[in-house]
């Protein structure tokens, strides 16, 4: 039985303005612990929190936003159907709702999404229009999933088909949170493990509160009149740490989705790396009526993108971003891209770049200054995806290499695809790579900017068939060694395809799909077990005196090769090339190379005449005539060629031979975008072709 205990204590106090013969009555009450914790605050009270409840940090880096209109457009659709939902009487039935999930790898800017989804909607003309006419505010409330699961306790164990029971203990234990946490938000802004529990003291969280009375009360803490409709966006924040309580809290959600009386709609924002924990919010099997969550992949931004955030971080840090060059100086340019698309990183540049400043160097003012500040951002870089971090996530060495193989042939994939004990998505969970869309809806291809590729490389010794000027994004592709650029991406393709067991691979697949031609050829498949890469040296001696030389013969079964004189005197020896072991180039012109490779003979149609400004030529000069195409074939099948393979900038209309296929154009940039790309490395003096 509860009781008060009160005590009485009179004090007689002579006070000036009183009567001598009057006393002065303090009454001090005490309340047991079992009473205290029924004596829950007035729910009004709870708008007082901030008072008592300090302010967490904001958990995003507050620069401003870089536009994603792509992904912005697929949130505003979502945002559109729930909206239109709410108009006239709100509809009651869940199924007629979206949540959204954005995912995407660690550090691609998932979480700041979810931050500016206000903003995003007034940046739409539909959804905006739908805001404005259904007179809507939106209020954002924050929750990570981190700092709260062990609150809620241990829950249960991930399941591999996402068959998580109905707990009734769980539910409300987890309803109750959901109040809490809103409520301290909305009032103190509070997101973290112990200023919650810290909240969760002073409301009482054993008994709670009930979320209508929450909603009643913020709409009258925003002084909203009864027609406005108030959108809650609830962020759930790392979603993948805690699946199981993260579809707990979504069944919660669903249950109270729309607050008719109060016109009040929660729109769900989970933001994370691993959707597919989520996809099943019912029950065991999937059904139309249910609830649903929309996936959005934040695919990683693209080069302008990238600048304008390297700029934003500057200015965060510096205060303006006026020791940045001009858009147009190369080697900023090539330092973007070498970062391009994960806003992470991109950060770890601009700070980098800072330090220096400091130290009196100016990174891109020469190659020497650009050199030093690539140095230092590889070392910062590596110390935070360290070789430990990268196997902790892949569990092993051999996950690492074909990763990276898919990376380098930007291999279509899914985010079911097994790696040894891993899957895709779990890889990109660990922020290590990031998924590009593709055409496909379940397809992604791989993607991590250059000094990622760069750190892998050091890691794992594999310099062997990873030549510097894939690896240096200061060094400026031309004409003269842009022969050497495309060949050593082809030493790549095979010494990963070497180390990690892969037997074969098609033509197709040796060109990212970028490649054009008979599907006879593009299918044909390439077997590999050992490359040697070779040149051709331009002349050699016509005898044994050294004194006259000629240029070689091209007999694909003696084709002279450049070699130390310890292999042989005369500085060349003649290789077999019909072997299939050997990358050769063939020196012929200036203005063009060819190549014998195990899988075509290439010819490098390449001329320097790109217009600034273009990713590919775009006048007559920048053409590739069938005539030509037709031209190069023949002189391909005299020397035994079995086929022919042109790379070139220049764009090719028309149709191509049956033993011939082409990477020209727009295949050509997307081809070399992983190493290099023509807004930054590739050289745009214009020369007669």
């Amino acid at each position: 039985m509860c009781f008060l205990l009160l005590v009485s204590l009179i004090f007689y106090l002579s006070l000036p303005y009183l009567p001598t013969n009057l006393p002065q009555i303090y009454i001090i009450s005490f309340l047991t612990s079992s009473e205290a914790k029924r004596a829950r605050p007035s729910i009004d009270s709870l708008s007082d929190l901030n008072r008592i409840i300090s302010a967490d940090g904001s958990p995003i880096t507050l620069i401003p936003f870089v536009a994603r209109p792509q992904i912005e457009e697929k949130i505003c659709e979502v945002i559109g159907l729930n909206l239109f939902n709410m108009f006239y009487e709100p509809s009651h039935r869940t199924q007629d709702y979206l949540g959204i999930v954005i995912s995407g790898g660690s550090g691609t800017g998932k979480t700041r999404i979810g931050f500016e989804i206000n903003n995003i909607v007034e940046h739409n003309k539909l959804a905006k229009g739908l805001k404005d006419e259904l007179n809507a505010t939106f209020e954002h409330i924050y929750i990570n999933m981190d700092e709260i699961k062990n609150l809620l306790g241990p829950g249960l164990d991930d399941d591999a088909n996402n068959k998580y029971p109905r707990i009734p203990e769980h539910i409300d234990e987890a309803y109750k949170m959901l109040t809490v946490l809103i409520a301290t938000y909305f009032f103190a802004k509070a997101w973290s493990r112990k200023k919650i529990q810290n909240a969760m003291e002073l409301m009482d969280s054993t008994k709670g509160y009930d979320y209508d009375e929450v909603v009643e009360l913020i709409r009258k803490e925003k002084k909203l009149d009864e027609p406005i409709t108030l959108i809650i966006v609830l962020q759930i924040d790392e979603f993948q740490t805690g699946n199981y309580w993260t579809v707990t809290l979504l069944r919660i959600i669903r249950s109270i989705l729309v607050q008719v009386t109060h016109r009040t709609l929660i729109i769900p924002v989970c933001t994370g790396t691993a959707p597919s924990k989520i996809a099943n919010l019912g029950e065991y099997t999937f059904s139309i009526t249910q609830y649903a969550m929309a996936n959005i992949n934040l695919s990683p931004m693209n080069f302008e993108d990238s600048m304008s955030l390297f700029k934003e971080f500057t200015i965060n840090y510096y205060g303006d971003s006026d020791i940045l060059p001009t858009d147009d100086e190369i080697f900023y340019r090539c330092a973007v891209n070498s970062v391009r698309g994960i806003p992470v990183i991109i950060e770890i540049a601009v700070r980098t770049l800072l330090h220096l400043k400091n130290e009196g160097v100016s990174a891109f003012q020469n190659y020497d200054t650009a050199k030093k500040y690539w140095e230092n951002l590889k070392f910062r870089v590596n110390q935070k995806y360290s070789k430990k971090h990268w196997l902790s996530s892949l569990h092993n060495e051999n996950n690492i290499m074909k990763l990276l193989f898919y990376i380098h042939v930007q291999k279509h994939v899914t985010k079911k695809d097994q790696l040894s004990g891993c899957t895709i998505e779990e890889v990109e969970a660990s922020g290590l790579i990031y998924l590009d869309e593709t055409i496909k809806d379940v397809e992604f291809i791989p993607r991590a900017p250059l000094i990622l590729i760069v750190a892998l490389v050091e890691f794992f010794d594999l310099h062997i068939f990873f030549d510097p000027i894939l690896l240096n994004p200061f060094t400026l592709i031309n004409q003269d060694n842009f022969p050497d650029f495309i060949l050593r991406i082809h030493h790549a393709t095979y010494g990963l395809m070497i180390r990690t067991g892969i037997r074969y691979i098609t033509l197709s697949e040796i060109y990212g799909r970028y490649i054009d031609g008979p599907r006879r050829v593009l299918d044909h498949r390439i077997y590999v077990e050992i490359i040697d890469y070779h040149e051709q040296p331009p002349l050699i001696p016509k005898d044994s005196s050294k004194e006259k030389f000629t240029r070689p013969d091209l007999d694909r079964k003696r084709v002279a090769v450049m070699c130390s004189e310890d292999i042989d005197k005369r500085g060349y020896q003649e290789i077999d090339a019909t072997l299939g072991k050997y990358i050769i180039k063939l020196r012929r012109r200036i203005s063009s190379a060819d190549a014998i490779l195990p899988h075509a003979d290439e010819q490098y149609k390449y001329s320097e005449a790109l217009e600034s400004g273009y990713l590919v030529h775009k006048d007559k000069t920048g053409e590739l005539s069938i005539d030509t195409v037709g031209k190069e074939v023949k002189k391909a099948n005299a020397t035994g060629a079995e086929r022919l393979v042109i790379v070139t900038p220049k764009r090719f209309e028309g149709n191509i031979p049956e033993n011939c296929a082409i990477v020209a154009g727009a295949d050509f940039v997307n081809f070399i975008i992983i190493y290099a790309d023509l807004v930054a490395r590739i050289s745009t003096e214009i020369i007669d072709d």
